[in-house]
């Protein structure tokens, strides 16, 4: 129902909110009185909202740093190409159950993989025939061209592998961040990644695909993408793309944990990406230097006027000794013997890992790391999976050997300072065979 408008109505467009009633200005004129200001009735009171937009960012991804190093001398990783001690089977063992390892939940709902991220040298440093490293995400960083070395391994997958796989390998190639403004270089396609894929994964077999990269921050950013990182099988040389397509779930992957595993340069690039101190660290000094380091020569990430993405770095390090003399005790030692015995090494090291942390013996007290308990290092790399001092006993035992008391810190009182002694209550891990014993530990930001 309508109801119809009086004829002496007249309807006009309401005033401007910037507008005030003018009628009472006007009568005042006429009278010749004192303007009044209009009444609180005529005036067009506007009401402002203003809204705080506060932005919402994602967490990258924790980056796990996994190295062994010797306590004599302190942080040594390599020595000519190669690691200082024999092969020591609880910690290789520990290696590959903790960078395979993936929750049950997530592996059932969809393909999930852990990413293992090297330099060239290491990837190189491989055993051929184990070479990609199975069930995991291979990714090689280098400085050349990542086409090139994707070529030169695609060779050398399929010389390796047997049966129907030796030729369902295939190269593609993505742009992951953002590509240099600057031309390129003569080696190449230096904003260009490459993955070397099965032609048709299956979701039933277990794959280990490789990602070359010139650049770890761009890497490392692209794994901690939630987005999945496509397999899909396309032409031999598709056009590079600014992500993967996820069309078909059996044919992406979705990263559960990166692991950094070296070498030096890897680690020094991953440390200077760390959350709570953008700047490179610190090579430690001691014996012998860092030369021969995994990428010589290669992509650096200690340029200022880099913008780098942060992380929540963690670092897991197995730290091996030789076994505590047994044979003569100090006290039947000549002393021609105990001056030999100070400087003695029990490894020969070249390389070593580029920051200093506290170890037994090691009168060092680091500003940058601290040591997390044995249950939040188990809590890092998961339920299922067993740290190698752990091995043959029971939680019992464990509990009676714990680690011992540590030291509180006069600034920060609740939190762990430095590790226990060599002569406190420790659990270790004994290699007989190679003459060593060890023991894993957890270090976080300060």
């Amino acid at each position: 129902m309508s109801i119809r408008t009086p004829p002496w109505t007249t309807l006009s467009e309401p005033p401007s909110p910037t507008e005030l009633s003018t009628s009472n200005l006007r009568l005042a004129e006429d009278s010749e009185e004192e303007p009044t200001m209009p009444s609180l009735s005529s005036r067009r009171i506007i009401k402002t909202t203003t809204t705080i937009v506060t932005p919402i960012f994602m967490r990258p991804k924790p980056i796990y740093i996994i190295v062994a190093t010797s306590l004599n001398p302190p942080m040594g990783i390599g020595y000519q190409g190669k690691l200082p001690w024999p092969g020591i089977k609880a910690d290789m063992a520990f290696f590959k159950q903790i960078t395979s390892y993936v929750p049950a939940e997530e592996s059932s709902r969809k393909r999930t993989l852990n990413a293992v991220v090297m330099g060239r040298k290491t990837w190189e440093s491989i055993p051929a025939k184990f070479r990609p490293l199975a069930g995991r995400l291979n990714v090689i960083i280098t400085r050349g061209s990542s086409t090139e070395l994707g070529k030169r391994i695609l060779t050398e997958v399929r010389g390796v592998s047997k049966g129907p796989d030796a030729s369902e390998w295939e190269l593609h190639q993505l742009q992951i961040g953002k590509a240099k403004s600057k031309p390129k270089s003569k080696k190449g396609d230096d904003a260009l990644t490459t993955i070397l894929t099965p032609a048709s994964p299956s979701p039933s077999r277990s794959i280990s695909p490789i990602l070359i990269s010139q650049s770890l921050p761009s890497a490392l950013s692209f794994l901690s993408s939630p987005t999945s990182i496509s397999l899909a099988s396309t032409n031999a040389n598709p056009a590079p793309t600014s992500a993967p397509s996820t069309s078909d779930p059996s044919d992406s992957i979705s990263i559960h944990k990166i692991f950094c595993i070296g070498g030096a340069e890897i680690y020094r690039q991953t440390l200077a990406l760390s959350s709570h101190s953008p700047q490179s660290p610190a090579t430690p000094t001691g014996p012998g230097s860092a030369s021969g380091t995994d990428t010589e020569g290669e992509a650096s990430a200690s340029n200022p006027n880099h913008d780098r993405e942060h992380f929540n770095v963690r670092i897991l390090q197995t730290q091996i000794r030789k076994f505590p003399p047994t044979s003569t005790s100090a006290s039947q030692k000549t002393p021609d013997e105990r001056r030999k015995s100070k400087v003695e090494v029990d490894f020969d090291c070249d390389t070593f890992f580029p920051d200093l942390l506290p170890s037994p013996g090691l009168n060092v007290k680091s500003t940058k790391w601290r040591p997390v308990t044995s249950e939040k290092v188990q809590d890092w790399i998961g339920e299922d999976v067993e740290l190698p001092q752990h091995a043959g006993r029971t939680k019992e035992s464990i509990q009676d050997e714990a680690f011992g008391e540590v030291e509180e810190d006069s600034d920060e009182s609740e939190e762990e300072d430095e590790l226990p002694g060599v002569d406190g209550k420790e659990l270790w891990f004994r290699d007989e065979k190679a003459g060593v014993e060890g023991r894993v530990v957890g270090w976080e930001r300060r």
